[in-house]
């Protein structure tokens, strides 16, 4: 695994906001040494993913522009207008909720080397091992401005 270890400091010159301190850990490829890493996804996952988030939205919008259209139908003997109302409402708030529900988490596995294409999955030393550095990379090394590289948070100084 390979990390260039850096610290900051969050806040400004505001005395009202107290800054604190932890290490950043840019992450870099072993094999290459580059820190262009792009998330690693199954192949067709995000796009599964995201055609369910766009179904369940055009059903809520779908519903909600139904429910005018229940007014002219004439159902008022059946159902009272207020209940076809509220029901409309849960409706969509409903397909709202189960869009903001689905998981996205089981599409990225880890993340890849743009450059040489190795991949590191999550739950590898590669992101346990926040202090190793094979290749004694400085944060000069890291491309600037920093924070555009994928990094991973370490621990508070306290």
């Amino acid at each position: 695994m390979g990390s260039v270890r850096d610290l900051y400091t969050t806040g400004d010159n505001d005395p009202e906001i107290e800054p604190v301190q932890y290490y950043r850990h840019y992450l870099y490829c072993d094999a290459c040494g580059s820190f262009e890493l792009d998330p690693w996804t199954a192949p067709g996952e995000v796009e599964r993913v995201e055609r369910k988030r766009h179904r369940l939205a055009m059903a809520a919008l779908g519903s909600l522009l139904a429910i005018p259209i229940l007014w002219l139908a004439d159902v008022g003997d059946v159902l009272p207008p207020w209940l076809m109302l509220v029901g409309g409402a849960l409706l969509i708030v409903g397909l709202l909720a189960a869009r903001g529900l689905v998981d996205s988490s089981g599409v990225y596995l880890g993340l890849r080397c743009r450059r040489c294409e190795a991949t590191y999955g999550y739950g590898t030393p590669f992101f346990s091992d926040l202090d190793a550095n094979p290749r004694h990379l400085a944060v000069a090394d890291v491309p600037r401005p920093l924070g555009s590289s994928p990094f991973q948070r370490g621990e508070s100084v306290a």
